[in-house]
């Protein structure tokens, strides 16, 4: 009897659940490989605040009119609290063009790190609304399988064949992480120059340290991008600009007569110390206008890191979200303020 009782008062709880519409979904209404938190971000939308919006109606500056570059800077546009493209959050065009809008008096060149997916958005508005000039980069990342490098070059293509890159790079610093070897690289520049509809330059950026034991790569490149860092080197700010030279005459050298362009540098304003280097909003603001001079005077193309703080960065350290030039209200920071100034000016 207790048995026939369980299996009714069971019956009974089950009717009346379904009767109050509280049944479980299905499991395949979440894929099986998406977490809760990559569900949760996957389908947030991110709101621009109002402080950033308003300003959203003033005129776009005008690209420069030099011949060389200004100042390049790399630029990533994931700076809204929350948004991370690494669990696939969602990238508004109006998002783009604020962040564009932002950095485009103190520069006239920007350096990209992806162009599939969310990303591929920002080509066409940084091109035709803002007439930047563009070093865009795809993204190959460790235990890439053929398909997603094939879809990674052909995007690529797809954004040169349409007048929206000027140089093109294949991926970013995977030689330092031993994502790939260089032999691979070669292959795949092959490859991308064999998708294009016009001949662009076509290289990869990596570590000074990762190219300057790879002769074959740079004699296959038709550029050669390096980063280096006197921050992740351990030297102190008072020797830092003349260990970024030391590095400038190094890869100069290895690159014989190819175009040389520095892909990365800068320093943190926030973080902890590697060796003598010290982060801070002062180190932070000394090297950045030490760095200037030096790309000036020297004829040296830098792309600086970075043009805005993304908050994703800090599950890295408190290092990597702290090497913005403006911060993720898309505002110049105090330290840096005077600098930027004097360059929007020119």
């Amino acid at each position: 009897m207790k048995k026939i009782l369980a299996i009714l008062l069971t019956a009974c709880l089950a009717l009346a659940l379904a009767a109050c519409g509280e049944t479980e979904e299905p499991e395949t209404a979440v894929p099986e490989t998406a977490t809760e938190e990559e569900t949760t971000v996957a389908t947030t939308v991110f709101t621009i605040p109002q402080s950033i919006r308003t300003e959203l109606t003033t005129p776009a500056a005008a690209p420069s009119a030099r011949g060389n570059p200004v100042w390049s800077l790399n630029f990533g546009p994931y700076y809204l609290d929350g948004m991370d493209p690494e669990l696939g959050s969602p990238l508004s065009e109006e998002q783009i063009r604020a962040a564009l809008r932002a950095v485009a008096p103190y520069c006239d060149t920007i350096r990209t790190f992806g162009v599939t997916g969310e990303l591929n958005k920002l080509y066409k508005i940084a091109k035709e609304e803002f007439g930047l000039r563009v070093i865009a980069g795809c993204w190959i990342g460790g235990g890439y399988n053929d398909a997603q490098v094939q879809d990674e070059l052909a995007a690529l293509a797809g954004i040169a064949g349409n007048g929206w890159a000027d140089i093109l790079l294949v991926g970013s610093e995977g030689l330092f992480r031993r994502d790939y070897s260089a032999w691979q690289l070669i292959g795949w520049m092959d490859t991308l120059r064999g998708m294009l509809r016009r001949p662009l330059p076509v290289g990869t950026s990596d570590t000074a340290g990762a190219l300057l034991g790879e002769k074959n790569l740079i004699a296959n490149s038709d550029i050669v991008c390096y980063t280096y860092y006197p921050y992740f080197s351990g030297a102190d700010i008072s020797r830092a600009a003349e260990d970024f030279a030391q590095m400038h005459r190094k890869m100069r050298a290895a690159a014989g007569d190819k175009p040389l362009i520095c892909g990365e540098t800068g320093w943190p304003d926030d973080g902890e110390p590697v060796g003598g280097a010290v982060p801070g909003a002062e180190n932070a603001a000394r090297y950045f206008d030490e760095i200037y001079a030096y790309s000036r005077e020297n004829g040296l193309e830098v792309c600086y890191f970075e043009a805005i703080t993304e908050p994703w960065k800090g599950k890295y350290g408190a290092a990597e979200r702290s090497f913005g030039l403006l911060g993720s209200d898309l505002r110049p920071k105090a330290h840096y303020s005077r600098a930027l100034a004097d360059i929007a000016a020119q």
